[in-house]
């Protein structure tokens, strides 16, 4: 299915790319990229901390819901900001 759901994404930015005559997401919207841009390094802290918080579940100790609901939410920012590096080309 996630293959599927890639494909789709990325016939439809082929669309808007080509109905937009861009050749990037947001190649028209300068302070928007450079705002989506300035919020991308944090994905690596958030890897960081999940690849930590992976290690300990892994491990046993990860017991605590506050720290099971810290790696769920460190996954969905991940996904979420790789998906923003990847469609809008940076």
């Amino acid at each position: 299915m996630g293959d599927h759901l890639r494909k789709l994404m990325q016939e439809t930015i082929d669309v808007v790319l080509r109905l937009t005559n861009q050749t990037k997401l947001l190649d028209t919207d300068k302070v928007v990229r450079r705002a989506v841009e300035a919020r991308l390094p944090f994905c690596d802290t958030i890897n960081v901390l999940q690849v930590l918080l992976l290690k300990t579940l892994r491990e046993g100790e990860c017991t605590d819901p506050i720290l099971l609901d810290t790696l769920q939410v460190s996954i969905q920012g991940v996904v979420a900001g790789k998906d923003l590096e990847r469609n809008i080309g940076i």
